[in-house]
C-alpha cells in the first residue's frame, strides 16, 4: 500500500492546559522510574531471565534482545489495558479488543507475577496479544554520551539522531515541548511527537503519537543513569487518519544506560510494539528488534554533535583569522600526527585528508572517516560530509 498524501500541516501545535502537561509529567516521570526499578532487580538477580518466560531472540555485538514467551490464553485472564483515543491520554479496558485477540491469536504474552513486569504501567498498556521485548547488555561509550546523543528536542536534532539509530520516519513533528535543556539538567527534553513511517511497499503506512522524554537521574545507589524513553500517548486532539489510509501504531520502549566501565554503559530496556493491522507478529518482532539493537548509535550521534559544533567553533575562528590561516595555506610535507613524511606523488592523491576541525593534513593511517549531517531539508533528508 505504501506511503499515504498527508495534509501539509495535519496536526497543528498542540496547547496543553497545564493540569494536562502535569499529567505528563507525571506519567512520564513513573514509566521511567519503574524500568529503573526493574533494571536494579535485574542486576540483583544476577543479570539473568527466566528462560521459562523469555525467549531469547538475537545478539549483536554485545546486546541481547529477548521477548515474552506465549502461553495458552485463559478464561480467568484479565481483559488487557488499551490505549483509549478519546481519553486524552488515560487508559481504559477493552473487552472487544480482548475478545477479537483471544479468537485470532489463541495465545497471550502474559504471565503470572514477574520482576520485570508485575503491576507496571508499561504492563497495563501492553496489548495482551503483543509480546514484550527487553533488550539487555553492553555498548561503547559515557552515560554522558548516550544522554546527548538521545537529545533531540528540536526537528533537526530529531532526525540527525534518527539517522544513526536507523529509525528514520517519512514525516515528523514536535508538537509540544513541555521542557527542555537547562545548565542544572543538560539533556533533559520531555515532549509530545508524531510521526509517519513507511515500512514496505505493500504495508499499509503507520503513524504514532508518542511522548519522549530524555534525561539523567540517579539509581538507588545515587549512580548518574541516562534515560530515554519514548511511549504511545492518546489525546483526542490528535486523532487516528483512518480517513488517509494510515494506521495508528502503539509503541513503548524506555532505556535505562549506566555506568559498566570507564569506556562502557550497561543498557537494559523494556518494549513493546503494536503495529495494528495485519502484520504477522513475526514480522514486528524483526523490524522493531533492529531498531532496538540500534541504540548504540545514540554515542555515535553523540560524536557527531561534538564534531558539527567544533567545526563550527573552527570556522568562526578561521573567519576573524583569516591572515593566520593564510599564512597556513602551504601544502605540508608530514603527517601532523606520526610525522611521516608526504611524499609529493602522495599529496596529489590524499588531498582530501585535511581535518575539517583542525585543518591540519594527517596520512591515511592516521586518519578516521566520519560522516557529519551538515543541513537538513524540508523533506528530511540530510546532507553529509566527511
Amino acid at each position: 500500500m505504501g506511503k499515504s498524501k498527508l495534509p501539509t500541516n495535519v496536526f497543528p501545535p498542540l496547547e496543553l492546559s497545564n493540569s494536562e502537561k502535569q499529567a505528563i509529567v507525571n506519567y512520564t516521570e513513573e514509566l521511567v522510574a519503574e524500568t529503573l526499578m526493574a533494571s536494579e532487580k535485574f542486576v540483583a538477580h544476577h543479570r539473568k531471565l527466566n528462560p521459562e518466560r523469555w525467549k531469547y531472540v538475537k545478539t549483536q555485538e554485545h546486546l541481547h534482545v529477548y521477548r515474552s514467551r506465549r502461553r495458552k490464553s485463559s478464561s480467568t485472564l484479565e481483559p488487557p489495558q488499551l490505549l483509549d483515543i478519546s481519553s486524552g491520554g488515560s487508559y481504559a479496558s477493552s473487552e472487544a479488543s480482548q475478545t477479537k485477540a483471544s479468537s485470532s491469536r489463541g495465545h497471550s504474552h502474559r504471565h503470572d507475577a514477574d520482576y520485570l513486569t508485575d503491576g507496571s504501567l508499561l504492563e497495563r498498556a501492553r496489548p495482551d496479544r503483543v509480546p514484550l521485548m527487553v533488550i539487555t547488555g553492553k555498548m561503547e561509550g559515557t552515560v554522558e554520551d548516550a544522554a546527548f546523543g538521545a537529545l533531540a528536542d528540536n526537528e533537526a536534532r530529531w532526525r540527525l539522531r534518527d539517522a544513526y539509530i536507523g529509525d528514520e520516519y517519512d514525516a515528523q513533528k514536535i508538537l509540544a515541548t513541555l521542557e527542555t535543556p537547562s545548565d542544572d539538567d543538560p539533556f533533559r527534553f520531555l515532549g509530545v511527537k508524531w510521526a509517519t513511517k513507511v515500512l514496505g511497499t505493500f504495508i499499509t503506512q503507520r503513524d504514532m503519537v508518542y511522548v519522549e522524554s530524555t534525561g539523567i537521574s540517579r539509581d538507588a545507589n545515587g549512580e548518574r543513569v541516562a534515560y530515554v524513553l519514548k511511549h504511545s500517548y492518546a489525546l483526542d486532539r490528535v486523532p487516528e487518519l483512518t480517513e488517509f489510509g494510515v494506521i495508528r501504531a502503539r509503541i513503548s520502549s524506555c532505556f535505562i544506560l549506566r555506568t559498566h566501565s570507564e569506556r562502557q554503559v550497561e543498557v537494559f530496556c523494556r518494549a513493546f510494539n503494536d503495529m495494528g493491522g495485519d502484520i504477522m507478529e513475526g514480522v514486528t518482532v524483526n523490524l522493531f528488534k533492529e531498531m532496538l539493537l540500534a541504540v548504540g548509535g545514540l554515542v555515535q550521534c553523540a560524536y557527531v554533535k561534538k564534531l558539527k559544533w567544533q567545526m563550527s567553533a573552527r570556522e568562526r575562528e578561521a573567519r576573524e583569522h583569516a591572515t593566520t590561516l593564510a599564512a597556513q595555506a602551504h601544502a605540508p610535507t608530514h603527517c601532523a600526527s606520526c610525522h611521516h613524511s608526504l611524499s609529493k606523488f602522495g599529496r596529489l592523491i590524499q588531498s582530501g585528508t585535511a581535518c575539517q576541525v583542525c585543518h591540519r593534513v594527517f596520512c591515511n593511517k592516521c586518519t578516521v572517516s566520519k560522516r557529519v549531517g551538515v543541513d537538513f531539508g524540508n523533506s528530511g533528508g540530510i546532507t553529509e560530509k566527511r
